[in-house]
């Protein structure tokens, strides 16, 4: 603690005492102008225990003592007329009470204090923990990837102290594309989060390594399988690989919400085959689909947490995939572009937490990749754009 700031305190406990004291002295001065002394005795003893315990809850065991010990004298003074008209033992034995009452409460007082600092000091280390594990947990996206941008947002519902088992990546690979991956591990907490993390690193390991769809989507099952012992663990999955220029993807569905494109003004849900997720059977078995794109376009990927918010605190309509495709229309045709830029996600996440009156409950990954209009291959490529989660609607 600085000086200044124990200075502050020891004048406040100060303040206090003195204060509680004059209130005491003058209660006793005004009811000592009667004669019925043991009325009197009974009514200032109890008043006198009150404003010394107030003191010592308030500034300290110490000071509360200090201020029963004032308190008592000057009862002893104002109503006893310095022991006239009552022993003085009685008096030194009121006293003596007073002023361990209110140490004691002091003591107490200053226990309980010291309980809720500790309290405190536990949740902001924990909620630091959390921050860092989260921060290791989400990847550093750095990709430079010829005409492509990227964006992408990170939501962890209030609930999950900011780790989930949602996660997305982007890479680039030996033969020149952009791969990029988004899933959602079933379950939330640390399990979930650590799932996630492995997949996440696994993806990125295979991807770096030049191994083929099919066989990558096989080795993912087999290293969930490998972490996991409940049968019902699994995972969903959207992958996709673009090409340089920008002109075609390839993309891979498992068991996860179809990624939107954005193009013209008007956004569609690419139509996949569906697979099952990952951990389940057949899922080894998908085959990727190959979608030609436009000349501008931003495809957004992102989990079901997006969709799955209600209408309200007491609704139980969810906001769904209709609204979504809504608000993001809305929001190109405003803006008069087909690639979705980062403020307008942005809008478009605080107008689902908005319609959830509130935080969300359920965590929140969003990846969109886009190209925009006049760009094309260049000797020089234009660097990715690749902008940090944000906290929005907070």
């Amino acid at each position: 603690m600085s000086s200044r700031a124990s200075s502050s305190l020891t004048t406040m406990r100060i303040g206090v005492a003195l204060a509680a004291a004059t209130l005491e002295v003058a209660v006793m001065a005004f009811f000592g102008l009667t004669e019925t002394h043991h009325d009197i005795l009974g009514i200032i003893g109890a008043l006198a225990v009150l404003i010394a315990v107030a003191s010592a809850v308030l500034a300290g065991p110490l000071v509360g003592c200090l201020a029963a010990v004032v308190g008592g004298i000057a009862f002893s003074g104002f109503v006893t007329a310095w022991g006239d008209t009552a022993p003085l033992t009685a008096t030194v034995f009121s006293v003596v009470i007073w002023g361990l009452s209110a140490s004691l409460a002091g003591m107490v007082a200053e226990r309980l204090r010291h309980q809720r600092a500790a309290r405190r000091a536990a949740e902001e280390e924990a909620a630091l923990l959390h921050a860092r594990l989260e921060a290791s947990l989400l990847p550093h996206l750095e990709v430079r990837h010829g005409d492509l941008d990227l964006i992408w947002r990170y939501l962890p519902s209030e609930d999950r102290l900011g780790i989930s088992g949602d996660f997305y990546d982007a890479a680039d690979t030996p033969d020149g594309r952009l791969a990029v991956v988004i899933g959602d591990v079933v379950g939330h907490g640390p399990d979930a989060a650590a799932l996630g993390a492995m997949l996440r690193a696994s993806w990125r390991a295979l991807v770096l390594s030049d191994v083929a769809e099919s066989r990558l989507v096989a080795t993912l099952a087999d290293v969930l399988a490998g972490e996991v012992s409940s049968p019902e663990a699994f995972a969903t999955l959207c992958l996709a690989w673009f090409e340089r220029d920008g002109s075609r993807a390839t993309l891979l569905l498992l068991g996860h919400p179809a990624p939107l494109l954005i193009s013209g003004g008007r956004v569609e849900q690419v139509a996949l085959r569906p697979c099952p997720p990952l951990g389940l059977a057949g899922a080894g078995e998908c085959r990727t689909t190959s979608l030609v794109l436009p000349p501008a376009w931003s495809l957004l990927l992102y989990t079901d947490g997006l969709i799955e918010g209600h209408l309200g605190d007491a609704a139980q309509e969810r906001f769904g995939l209709e609204r979504l495709v809504v608000r993001l229309e809305a929001e190109t045709k405003d803006q008069a572009a087909d690639e979705l830029a980062g403020h307008a996600l942005d809008r478009v996440l605080g107008a689902v937490i908005g319609a959830n009156g509130g935080p969300l409950p359920d965590d929140v990954a969003v990846l969109c990749v886009s190209k925009a209009a006049g760009r094309g291959d260049s000797a020089t490529p234009p660097c990715l754009i690749a902008k940090a989660p944000t906290d929005v609607g907070a």
